[in-house]
């Protein structure tokens, strides 16, 4: 298991219901991702509070839905890797796990822990890992 494993991931969150439970949203992906972007139609002083509190970039977007704030929060963002959620939605510690997981097998080239998720057999996970070999950092 590596320990203190950063996933090379921009979080987007796109505001919605006025950010009521935009903290909780964050709090629940910043210490395991390597970014959080937070995405509005309007900026409201709520929001930038949070965002200043919890150390994220905020970007006001003219947007008619959510799709258009992840795709502003996408081409905004350096990363190769997108968690796109909503702000009223919480990342379970269910999926949280999985993800790391499965970045951790990708980072160390661990095709055995590839073929354990459903769907992926020993050609696919060897397939996986090529492609997705210099998309995640060394892990140590």
């Amino acid at each position: 298991m590596v320990t203190d494993f950063k996933i090379p991931t921009t979080c987007i969150v796109a505001v919605e219901n006025d950010g009521k439970n935009l903290r909780s949203c964050v709090l629940a992906v910043q210490r395991w991702v390597a970014d959080v972007l937070i995405l509005c139609r309007q900026v409201d002083p709520e929001i930038e509070v949070v965002a200043k509190e919890l150390g994220c970039s905020v970007i006001s977007h003219d947007s008619t839905d959510t799709a258009e704030l992840w795709e502003t929060g996408m081409r905004k963002s350096k990363a190769h890797w997108f968690l796109l959620i909503r702000s009223h939605e919480v990342v379970t510690g269910q999926l949280r796990k999985s993800i790391g997981e499965l970045a951790q097998a990708v980072a160390l080239q661990e095709a055995g822990r590839l073929v354990k998720i459903p769907g992926i057999g020993k050609k696919t996970a060897e397939r996986l890992l090529l492609e997705l070999k210099d998309k995640l950092p060394k892990a140590t």
